[in-house]
């Protein structure tokens, strides 16, 4: 399993005031501590030059990886001047080849992993695993990009944070338009590219006789700081680009998850076989609703390959 996500400064802001970096240390070290990951799975960030300089300036990371066993790839992409040219780069299957596999999973920094990743590793080949969340008559997931007819239905939303694929050449593509359209009408929306995401999934999986999966709810937890034992990732979402916002909500999870560690009932794993089976066309029900709001010694980094 490929595990991956991006992290950049923008053109013009100094990394020093980049609370995404802060996020990245949260990010990592939960992954590392709770994702059942092994030596044969990876770890793979796509980052700018200015952000992973500023990284090498400090020993936060250093320390981290003092303890690390799994394999982590630092990915350089150009510094991105918006927040669009910045987030697209998860979609970049065909610039970045050291996010393709059979089994690769995209988590935003403003997720923490607080269970086994063993649910995410059965994809079938050339296909997506998504989430639901909101539905398409919020702009933040249809963006007025799906069908009124569809949107009046009150069909669900899916949630760009989070997905898995095996990369055969129909993700590929579907990867492909997604960020090109977002990259076409930039600044496109308040949750950036996820309307594309969602009028692409909708048009080639759902309308598309495709196969895809949908990941049980009960796998994530929005901004929750008291998860159920079955949530393997808690998301605290809520404003794209504000770093302060998103740091503040994972330190308090940070917090209760201490003041709980130690409690009588230890959470038990997730059951091995995640998903529904492959979805077929027709809208998927809708979901109940929802919160949310609007190396290893102390040397330098491993030299990062270039995009």
């Amino acid at each position: 399993m490929i595990v991956y996500t991006v992290l950049f400064t923008l053109v013009g802001k100094d990394p020093a005031e980049n609370r995404y970096i802060e996020m990245f240390y949260i990010w990592l070290t939960h992954l590392l501590k709770n994702g059942g990951l092994g030596p044969s799975d990876k770890i793979c960030i796509i980052l700018d030059k200015p952000t992973i300089d500023f990284i090498n300036s400090e020993f936060i990371l250093k320390h981290i990886l003092n303890l690390c066993s799994i394999p982590i790839e630092f990915w350089l992409i150009p510094q991105p001047r918006t927040l669009s040219e910045g987030m697209v780069h998860k979609y970049s299957l065909e610039e970045i080849p050291a996010i393709v596999s059979e089994c690769s999973l995209y988590i935003d920094l403003d997720i923490t992993v607080v269970s086994s990743l063993r649910p995410m590793r059965e994809v079938i080949p050339d296909t997506i695993a998504v989430i639901i969340e909101g539905n398409l008559n919020n702009d933040d997931y249809g963006g007025q990009l799906i069908p009124r007819e569809e949107r009046k239905g009150g069909y669900p939303g899916f949630s760009a944070a989070i997905f898995a694929f095996s990369a055969g050449e129909y993700v590929k593509n579907f990867m492909r338009r997604v960020k090109g359209d977002c990259l076409a009408q930039d600044p496109p929306f308040y949750t950036v590219e996820q309307p594309f995401f969602n009028k692409y999934l909708y048009e080639m999986f759902i309308n598309g006789d495709r196969n895809f999966y949908i990941l049980p709810e009960k796998y994530v937890s929005t901004n929750d700081v008291t998860p159920s034992d079955s949530v393997v990732f808690v998301n605290y979402c809520g404003d794209p680009g504000n770093g302060s916002k998103h740091i503040r909500k994972m330190i308090v999870g940070m917090c209760v998850g201490v003041l709980l560690t130690g409690q009588p009932a230890a959470p038990s794993p997730p059951p091995e076989h995640p998903a529904h089976p492959p979805h077929r066309p027709g809208p998927p029900p809708l979901p109940q609703e929802q919160k949310q709001e609007h190396e290893h010694e102390a040397q330098e980094l491993p030299a990062p390959s270039e995009a």
